[in-house]
């Protein structure tokens, strides 16, 4: 640098430091602010009655479900006045809120898959409990294994072992009925499965929520080694 440009003393250093903070501070602002927008959702809906098969591919029940997740409305459902519009926007559906990256990280994907990969796998999991599931397909054999994040409740028990005896008691993930929570359900990048950083970092803000997280490991993806793949075909096909 010129010796001009350069700050003489330390009032000047710390103005010339502050000056570049302010100007990245707005920066990622900026950017956040491009980036602040609710998640595309695709959906098939059918259009209208779809009792006679016509239209999309949910059903009644599906539907409704996703109606109440975007905040859609059927065609034939009106608002009676604006204030039960307003009352309609402010509960929103989770795929419909905006979502707001957080500054530094969460405005750029890198760093946040890096953070991911790296915090995800040092967790607590006093509050949770973990199953892996073995599914047999009947088509050609594959063995396809699911493992399954479950939130304690901290309500039932006060001690780690008492939470687990209580939650092999009524949570089974094998039997009809015994789940009440919703599920969300997780699909590994290539080459990963359920044991890598950001999968675990999923789970954990699904169950910190409430509900019950499981990763689909893909034929030939086990991250414990234990299921090998005993068909030709392999991954996802």
């Amino acid at each position: 640098l010129h010796p001009t440009l350069v700050p003489a003393t330390p009032t000047g250093w710390a103005l010339g430091a502050l000056s570049l903070c302010s100007v990245g501070l707005q920066y990622e602002l900026k950017l956040q602010k491009e980036l602040t927008a609710p998640p595309l959702v695709f959906c098939q809906v059918g259009s209208g009655n779809n009792s006679s098969g016509g239209g999309g591919v949910l059903n009644g029940r599906m539907e409704r479900i996703y109606y109440k997740l975007t905040d859609s409305k059927p065609n034939n459902t009106t608002s009676s006045s604006s204030s039960n519009e307003s009352t309609q926007h402010n509960k929103q559906g989770i795929f419909s809120r905006t979502v707001t990256p957080s500054l530094f990280i969460g405005t750029r994907g890198i760093v946040a898959s890096t953070a991911a990969y790296a915090l995800g796998k040092h967790q607590d999991d006093t509050n949770v409990k973990r199953v892996r599931e073995v599914m047999k397909m009947g088509a050609d054999g594959a063995l396809i294994v699911l493992d399954w994040e479950i939130p304690l409740d901290m309500n039932t028990a006060s001690s780690t072992a008492q939470h687990s005896s209580t939650m092999n008691n009524t949570i089974d993930v094998t039997k009809p009925n015994s789940i009440t929570k919703p599920i969300i359900l997780l699909l590994h990048g290539m080459n990963n499965d359920s044991t890598f950083g950001y999968i675990r970092s999923m789970m954990r803000t699904a169950t910190n929520r409430g509900w019950i997280a499981v990763c689909m490991n893909l034929r030939g993806q086990d991250g414990l080694h234990k299921v090998k793949n005993s068909t030709p075909r392999g991954y996802n096909a």
